[in-house]
């Protein structure tokens, strides 16, 4: 039995991709930055100011920015997204009215409400940026693809000057006890290196026992409703010249295992084959039904497998982008942790990406 989720088929191969495991690095190729920038699933956009109008910028009904007339904006979106814009009148409402705001499915929409109509003044003045991604590591650089030994959920929030990050504990598929850290750098300048949990398994998933030690992996075993990190991180108001980089470390060796990101030594990114240790991913799909919630869900949710399904299965690159496979409509529920309805058994990927917490950060 097969669920589906819509999905903008926008990926071919690059790779054979159907093995199981992989090796280290090593000389034979020197990968550069183009190498790693198809994994790269963000791109910087600036949002034109429109005198007298404030802007709301939304991706698939979720918003990434909310700003002021007074100068363009620099915010992270999608970059396998078309973007869009439309003017109103003030009359509607960004939560309840029809628009493509709301209701676009397909891409990033600019939204101009006027500055002087009734309720609107206020909520522009925020200048608010966000941005929710995921990302996914393997835990040794002798890999199997699952991406799923660590995955976190991560809101990325520029208000009141100051970029924060709020953590979502997702699926911890590793019996070895994981170190996460972070790195920022703006402008070229590190202005962030931490190490935010020396035991990702206690610090973030609270110690939960799993099915068979490994969490949301195996089955559906736990939903984490908060955030258990929040992350100060530097004086910002754009996410221009913003670099992200998080990282692994494991208790049973000394190497650094990185997130695909535009900072790192290509070579320490990726494996023989070109492919990477962790990803980083955001607004991969069209969003599914799942049987159960209102509308579409999981726009800016990776379908993580299970353990030692390899990802790339599902998942390759074309043009630059990260996202599933031509031909593929949407992952085998034996493959992956996903709800089929009202009385599914197999897990539930609303109970694991859905966010009731506190996202004011």
């Amino acid at each position: 039995m097969k669920k589906f989720f819509s999905s903008t088929l926008v990926i071919a191969a690059v790779v054979a991709l159907s093995v199981a495991s992989c090796v280290k690095n090593n000389t034979i190729k020197n990968f550069t930055s183009d190498d790693v920038k198809q994994y790269i699933t963000t791109t910087e956009y600036s949002v034109p100011a429109k005198a007298g109008y404030g802007s709301i910028v939304t991706c698939c009904g979720d918003t990434l920015s909310i700003a002021d007339d007074s100068k363009n904006d620099t915010i992270l979106i999608p970059k396998n997204r078309p973007v869009t814009s439309q003017v109103l009148t003030g009359k509607e409402t960004p939560s309840s009215a029809a628009t493509k705001a709301v209701t676009d499915g397909d891409g990033v929409v600019i939204s101009y409400y006027p500055m002087d109509a009734t309720g609107y003044s206020s909520i522009f003045k925020s200048n608010m940026k966000q941005l929710w991604t995921t990302e996914g590591f393997e835990d040794s650089k002798n890999c199997d693809f699952d991406y799923n030994d660590l995955v976190i959920h991560t809101l990325y929030r520029i208000s009141g000057n100051k970029l924060k990050v709020g953590i979502h504990p997702i699926a911890y598929g590793a019996t070895k006890t994981i170190t996460l850290g972070l790195i920022v750098y703006k402008n070229n300048v590190k202005v962030y290196d931490e190490v935010i949990s020396t035991n990702c398994r206690h610090d973030l998933f609270e110690d939960y026992p799993g099915t068979g030690g490994f969490i949301n992996t195996v089955q559906y075993d736990h939903h984490y409703i908060e955030f258990p990190k929040i992350l100060t991180i530097c004086d910002a108001t754009s996410f221009s010249n913003l670099d992200i980089v998080w990282w692994i470390k494991t208790n049973d060796s000394s190497d650094i295992i990185y997130a695909v990101n535009a900072r790192t030594t290509p070579n320490e990114l990726l494996n023989s084959a070109g492919l990477p240790y962790g990803v980083v991913c955001t607004y991969m799909d069209q969003g599914y039904s799942d049987g159960v919630a209102t509308g579409l869900v999981g726009y800016n949710w990776f379908f993580y497998p299970k353990e030692t399904v390899s990802v790339w299965n599902y998942f390759q690159i074309k043009s630059g982008v990260f996202n599933y496979k031509d031909g593929i409509t949407g992952p085998m529920v034996n493959d992956f942790i996903l709800r089929t309805g009202n009385g599914a058994t197999d897990g539930a990927a609303t109970g694991l990406y859905t966010f009731p917490g506190n996202r004011n950060i």
